[in-house]
């Protein structure tokens, strides 16, 4: 087995066993999967059962007990005496899961299986693809509609193609209501969590956030350059003109959405091409050009959804934009499934309610993301915002805006528009890979090729793969991350104490929109004979040491939690994420605002939201290992 970014190891040994000493008392709950994802079966044992408490015994009791051939097991442990026992590798689901659990979300409660009392570890099991295990009788079935949908995130980009990653989705969208339907309050408020299949990563409820756009189609991160100025838009008078006219439209009062679709329609079709309606049966967007694809003219872009007002038809207009998008990406005919098979679908949301505009952006992994990429703009003058030093006038800045935010929208759909008609021809159907993989493939002098998705968690952008050298054709295990921060720095300081992988690049990449952080992979079951097989005291007094070299340096981490520290082949601890790592003097290095201070990871009584971060908390943390 093999350990990667966010998860950790102990190899077996005598160092293991003076290490760990098994708990009493401690409830297994266990959920017993079919090779689809399904619950077949729920129990508990205690560990007392049995004799080690290992990967391999767990699934031997499993195996007998249910008479099944146990493939996988995923463990989440709530009781920190496991921290670094072997039941806990590279598959392990770890934090994300546990706040899955504290809300319930495979629809337990405590009664059932007593969580608060803070002893329980659950484990989830998947059994060999046999016919033999087609029949196995539930041993104690509890109703479990929402486990599928967990496990096939984490095994996306490992062992189902494109095709098994989305059809739970698929078939769901399209048993689902009409996008007008869809987006009504109650409906959301019943089917969009994460257990549903057919939910959106939309970022409501946060659980259903997803990953950055930018990271698996460049277009979005051009969008973003635009629109901040980081790339000239080239604003002509015309343009400057029709914003003008858009506001002067937009802030009339009109009987309809289609009375305000015509009134404004001109000004959208100059701005960014065909607008057609295509239906009213609250099934098909608004408007939308057509555009043209290696398959056909068979593709919207962007997805316009027109309300009359806010609060008009009793719902946001860019959610359903939103399912307008998913609905059309999943339908069953065409030739829309090849181009399912060869790209994640990117496209634009454009929702307007009343004198309002919002730009979002829209692609499909093993289900549809959407991100709002603009907040809701004004098409109206705002006289009390003080002009920019540079301006002639406020309502001037709000025209110049507006302009150029529907110019970046229309430069963005052109690209689109030659990705769909050509660059797609050269693309081969995946057949082996569950999702797309991140656009970026050439990373400083490596190329670099994606095997394997390591987060569970939508939102999170972590991947191995193998880098091949373009100089010497030499290929090397990595893991590939893309996260908004990372201090090079600091990973360089406990690198050179032996504690952290190397680091192959790390730098800010304008294409997504993203730092681009690339390590090597470490292999805990990789033993190195020439170096000295440690004992847990001496795995302690090196992390110890690394982490004091980083303080004398200047530097703190502010995350050394148990996912962020690993174990090689010879027991030597690995640091690893420096997100959130930065110079300890700093004012810019602080806590973000949404930490998790879970009492479960004893942190510093002074850690807070915004917060700085200070050694002493770092060395919080580090005495934890050594009292283990």
């Amino acid at each position: 087995m093999s350990v990667s970014a966010g998860t950790r190891k102990r190899s077996h040994g005598t160092a293991e066993k003076s290490a760990f000493k098994r708990p009493r008392n401690i409830d297994f709950c266990y959920i017993l999967l079919d090779p689809d994802y399904r619950p077949i079966a729920v129990n508990s044992f205690d560990c007392g059962d049995l004799t080690h408490l290992t990967v391999s015994s767990v699934k031997e009791y499993l195996s007998k007990t249910h008479a099944v051939s146990v493939q996988f097991v995923y463990c989440v442990g709530k009781d920190k005496q496991l921290e670094w026992e072997p039941l806990h590798y590279y598959e392990t689901l770890n934090e994300d899961w546990r706040t899955f659990l504290k809300l319930n979300g495979l629809g337990f409660t405590s009664s059932k299986f007593d969580e608060e009392r803070g002893r329980n570890v659950w484990i989830f099991v998947t059994t060999m693809p046999s016919e033999q295990n087609k029949h196995v009788p539930p041993h104690k079935a509890y109703p479990l509609p929402r486990t599928r949908v967990y496990l096939t995130q984490l095994q996306l980009g490992k062992y189902l193609t494109i095709e098994q990653a989305q059809k739970p989705w698929l078939e769901c969208i399209r048993q689902a209501p009409p996008p007008s339907t869809a987006v009504k309050d109650s409906h959301l408020k019943q089917n969009q969590h994460l257990g549903n299949q057919a939910a959106l990563y939309n970022g409501r409820p946060a659980t259903l956030t997803g990953p950055p756009l930018g990271v698996y189609h460049p277009v979005f991160a051009r969008f973003w350059r635009l629109v901040e100025e980081r790339e000239d838009a080239v604003l002509t008078p015309e343009h400057l003109r029709l914003a003008t006219e858009l506001i002067d439209k937009s802030t009339e009062f009109y009987g309809d959405e289609k009375e305000r679709l015509n009134a404004i329609r001109q000004c959208l079709e100059t701005f960014i091409g065909d607008v057609v309606r295509t239906c009213a049966n609250g099934r098909e967007p608004d408007g939308g050009p057509l555009i043209d694809t290696f398959a056909g003219r068979i593709m919207i872009n962007p997805f316009i959804e027109i309300k009359k007002e806010i609060g008009a038809g009793s719902c946001d207009p860019f959610d359903q934009a939103a399912a307008n998008y998913a609905q059309w990406v999943g339908k069953d005919k065409d030739r829309l499934p090849s181009i399912r098979q060869r790209s994640c679908m990117p496209a634009f949301l454009l929702a307007i309610a009343g004198p309002n505009l919002a730009i979002g952006g829209a692609l499909l992994l093993d289900r549809p993301v959407i991100e709002q990429l603009t907040p809701w703009i004004p098409l109206r003058y705002r006289p009390t915002v003080p002009p920019r030093p540079d301006s002639v006038a406020p309502t001037h800045d709000q025209i110049q805006y507006i302009a150029r935010v529907i110019v970046a929208l229309r430069k963005c759909s052109d690209d689109l528009l030659e990705y769909y008609k050509t660059t797609l021809v050269s693309m081969p159907e995946r057949t082996e890979f569950a999702v797309p993989w991140p656009h970026l493939t050439k990373i400083s002098d490596y190329e670099v090729v994606y095997q394997e998705r390591l987060q569970p968690t939508p939102s999170r952008c972590l991947f191995r793969a193998t880098a091949t050298a373009r100089q010497d054709n030499t290929t090397i295990s990595v893991i590939v991350k893309f996260t908004y921060r990372y201090c090079r720095e600091a990973h360089d300081v406990v690198y050179a104490k032996g504690a952290a992988p190397r680091l192959l690049y790390c730098a800010w990449d304008e294409t997504v929109a993203q730092m681009v952080v690339m390590y090597e992979y470490i292999d805990a079951t990789k033993v190195d004979h020439t170096r000295q097989q440690l004992s847990w005291d001496q795995s302690v007094s090196q992390l110890e040491d690394a982490v004091e070299a980083m303080h004398q340096k200047g530097f703190v981490h502010g995350d050394l939690r148990g996912p962020n520290i690993l174990l090689d082949g010879n027991n030597a601890p690995m640091i690893i994420d420096f997100d959130w790592a930065g110079r300890a003097d700093s004012l810019h290095t602080i806590y973000p605002g949404n930490i998790c201070l879970d009492s479960s990871y004893k942190l510093h009584t002074d850690v807070c939201p915004g917060g700085r971060i200070l050694p002493e908390h770092d060395d919080h943390l580090v005495k934890k290992w050594s009292h283990r």
